[in-house]
């Protein structure tokens, strides 16, 4: 199979925070980042949480450093069945994302 990323992903296992722009009140989702890359991220979120593929988003991804996030507004590019039952796997592209240090989490 040929790899058509163009960009290196990295396997990690990190808390985010996903919240749909594109739809009023609708409260913040928790779930956890499986890889990212310069171009995306992808992510789990518990089935009944999980966003239509188009939605736009802005995602903020916890890193091991304190008080240090990834913070991007994104689209929804695809959906999938994950390793877990009870869980959906998203993935999203990044619009815009800024690597924050030291600042304090919201």
């Amino acid at each position: 199979m040929i790899e058509r990323r163009k960009s290196f992903r990295y396997t990690v296992l990190l808390p985010i925070r996903v919240s749909a722009l594109d739809t009023v009140g609708q409260a913040a989702h928790e779930g956890t980042v499986f890889d990212v890359s310069s171009a995306g991220v992808c992510f789990t979120l518990a089935k009944e949480q999980s966003l239509q593929v188009g939605a736009r988003v802005q995602l903020n991804i916890s890193l091991p450093e304190p008080n240090s996030t990834i913070e991007g507004i994104g689209r929804i590019v695809r959906e999938g069945p994950s390793a877990n039952g009870n869980a959906v796997s998203l993935a999203a592209t990044f619009e815009q994302c800024e690597l924050k240090r030291g600042q304090s989490v919201r």
